[in-house]
């Protein structure tokens, strides 16, 4: 009985694991969500069209302000 205990113990290790990293994703996801919210808005406030502000490239700004 004891392997079936231990095949039980590292199937709920394993989906315990799995479960953290999706949770951990859909975290991260809403969070970059809410930044690129916050980036087109401001885009918007600085005179951008909505439509140009979605369209924006952030690694040219990033590139832009790096220099």
């Amino acid at each position: 009985m004891l392997p079936g205990l231990q095949e039980a113990h590292w199937a709920i290790h394993r989906a315990c694991s799995d479960y953290q990293r999706i949770s951990d994703r859909r975290h991260l996801a809403a969070e970059i969500g809410e930044l690129i919210a916050g980036l087109i808005s401001e885009l918007i406030a600085a005179g951008w069209t909505e439509q140009a502000a979605q369209d924006a490239d952030v690694h040219q700004f990033a590139a832009a302000a790096a220099r």
